[in-house]
């Protein structure tokens, strides 16, 4: 209700993926993580930390030390403490770049490689439920074009008597399973615009990982829900979640919007790096948008 219909059409728009997929989601997750330099960078520079704190120190001892040991020019020390001020935000930002080019690798080469990604998110891989999602262009226009198609049926179904518009329904109800499937033979033509993996945890629980959408998208929203949507469904179908959880950073702020707009989560996110603004979102999959 209320939702723009743009969102309305693309909201499953998201599939299993399929091995022709895999290089695009792995470029599109090495694209978003690169992607959140400078959120990432200000957030750990506007927040207090003990590292924080320690940066703050740098400037005045720099300013001391060399107080201390020079004493005929005046203006030397309070140079080097300017410039140790100016330093200390762009170590900062080299060491947040250098974690995300680890993250990156780590991602690529271990989970998300070509030969391991469709192994790991399967049944026989982190177990049962394990799955990856995209969405590509192509998934997105089907979409558009289905919707289109049941919109106009419809409109000629309530002219012509409301038996055929139920049984327009029911096919456009028909065409969802897909989803929920093995993904084979239904691949998407284009680029590939996100991507969310789905895993099972021990202890019942499901983690949503490796989420991305590729930087500056004029429809992220759009692909933010239908990655969601695709992966909290396939966590009911699967009947083996007793919960589902995010571990979020303070850039992955549209996971966290797609799952306030759906309905998902709980009060609270638990937090886990205040440095990094990371989270512990758990996820309320029996309730939400369905």
């Amino acid at each position: 209700m209320g939702r723009p219909d743009t969102v309305d059409a693309g909201v499953r728009a998201a599939r299993p993926i399929t091995q022709s997929d895999v290089p695009g989601a792995i470029d599109v997750y090495r694209s978003h993580i690169l992607s959140l330099l400078r959120p990432i960078w200000w957030a750990a520079l506007s927040t207090p930390s003990t590292l924080w704190l320690r940066g703050l120190a740098v400037p005045p001892f720099i300013f001391f030390s060399v107080y201390m040991h020079v004493t005929d020019n005046p203006v030397l020390p309070w140079v080097c403490g300017a410039i140790a001020a100016l330093i200390v935000p762009l170590l900062v930002g080299g060491f947040v770049l250098l974690q995300l080019h680890l993250i990156a690798r780590k991602g690529t080469d271990k989970d998300l490689s070509e030969d391991k990604l469709l192994g790991y998110f399967s049944d026989q891989g982190w177990g049962k439920g394990s799955r990856f999602f995209v969405v590509t262009e192509g998934d997105l226009a089907k979409r558009a074009a289905k919707q289109a198609a049941a919109a106009a049926a419809a409109a000629a179904g309530s002219k012509e008597g409301a038996p055929e518009g139920e049984g327009d329904n029911a096919g456009a109800e028909g065409e969802e399973q897909p989803l929920l499937g093995g993904g084979e033979g239904r691949g998407g033509s284009g680029q590939v615009l996100g991507c969310l993996g789905l895993a099972n945890r021990a202890g019942g629980q499901g983690e949503l990982l490796y989420f991305a959408v590729r930087p500056g998208l004029a429809n992220a929203e759009v692909v933010q829900d239908a990655l969601l949507t695709a992966a909290v469904a396939a966590a009911r179908k699967a009947g083996c979640f007793d919960s589902v959880y995010i571990k979020l950073n303070c850039a992955e702020v549209g996971l966290l919007s797609a799952v306030e707009r759906a309905g998902l989560g709980l009060p609270q996110p638990i937090r886990i790096n205040a440095w990094f603004h990371a989270t512990r979102l758990m996820l309320n999959v029996r309730g939400g948008r369905r």
